[in-house]
């Protein structure tokens, strides 16, 4: 997840955000661990037990603005139906901010976004 102002992006994930998935594969840690989502390493990777949906929650920490999100899937295991909600810090809610669509590829797809305000963000896989 990326934002940032100008031409420029910056990650937007940090040591102060956290996150929450909804599965471990076989409940391995640490090869299928929340902690490789954002590694950078193209070697490791979360992967979630079997089922749907799945989801990753983060928590920034404070109000951001998203206006590209970046996700790889592994060949055969991408979500079809794929949707954000957001939660702003004085709200008790998720809203549903809208739907992606990735195809089963296992390169880096982008997704242009236009979200602000939101101090967690859920993106739920189905």
């Amino acid at each position: 997840v990326r934002g940032g102002t100008y031409l420029r992006m910056t990650s937007l994930v940090n040591v102060k955000t956290r996150c929450k998935v909804s599965s471990i594969l076989s409940n391995n840690t640490k090869q299928f661990g929340k902690q490789n989502l954002f590694d950078h390493s193209t070697e490791t990777c979360w992967n979630s037990d079997a089922g749907s949906p799945q989801f990753i929650l983060i928590d920034f920490q404070q109000p951001v603005k998203i206006q590209e999100m970046k996700v790889m899937f592994q060949g055969g295991f991408v979500g079809k139906d794929c949707s954000l909600f957001g939660k702003q810090k004085e709200t008790k809610q998720m809203k549903c901010l809208g739907n992606f669509y990735p195809v089963d590829s296992n390169h880096m797809q982008s997704f242009p976004l236009d979200i602000s305000g939101i101090t967690q963000l859920k993106i739920l896989f189905e």
